[in-house]
């Protein structure tokens, strides 16, 4: 099975983080249908469904690993259906889509690069990472080829092949990506020429102390 480094990463934290402190003394030969659907019952009280989806996951592929070196006959997972979405706790996202002056009033309370990073999000619709990833090499004329991201600090291919997409670019918004300098290979860059850690703008204007 060949997973995305990111992917792979997510789904050992919610293995080491969920499921080994429950499973982790058993026997895994002993491992049945029920108790497995007892502790997603169970963690579905506590968690939001998306939280439980990845926990099937990282259990599943643990035990279909076991079931291919003969540890185990059957996948107890395979096949468990998880508990409804309306039954599972957790914390619910409502995402508000900004207008065009509650965005520009946003940027004005920042600094550069910052200004421009926040009105290019705007304008592209790209994910943070993949927008801190961006290079220079990346545009052919005014067509941005979006190829990577950056996910904790790491650079990394695109989430996914429909991520990989061409999107053509303002003149306005162009202009204003070069006044940021041409310094470096990234086009949002910190000192030293890095690529730009989204997280310090957050404590810096957005989560102050």
């Amino acid at each position: 099975l060949s997973l995305k480094v990111t992917t792979y990463g997510h789904y050992v934290n919610a293995l080491e983080a969920y499921v080994l402190p429950v499973f982790g003394k058993c026997q895994i030969a002993r491992i049945e249908r029920y108790e497995v659907e007892s502790f997603f019952a169970t963690q579905a009280t506590k968690y939001s469904r998306s939280t439980i989806r990845s926990m099937r996951i990282s259990f599943g592929l643990l035990l279909a690993y076991a079931v291919e070196n003969g540890w185990l006959k059957e996948n107890p997972v395979k096949g468990v259906t998880l508990p409804r979405a309306e039954n599972c706790a957790g914390r619910r996202v409502h995402r508000r889509v900004l207008s065009p002056s509650q965005t520009i009033s946003i940027a004005g309370k920042l600094s550069e690069p910052y200004v421009t990073l926040v009105l290019f999000l705007a304008v592209t619709g790209l994910r943070i990472g993949e927008a801190i990833a961006i290079k220079w090499s990346d545009f052919e004329g005014d067509v941005l080829h979006v190829q990577r991201r950056i996910y904790n600090g790491k650079v990394d291919t695109a989430k996914s092949r429909d991520s990989k997409r061409r999107i053509p670019i303002p003149p306005a918004l162009l202009e204003r990506l070069k006044t940021l300098g041409n310094t470096g290979e990234w086009i949002f860059h910190a000192r030293g020429g890095v690529p730009l850690n989204p997280g310090n703008a957050l404590k810096r204007y957005i989560r102050r102390s």
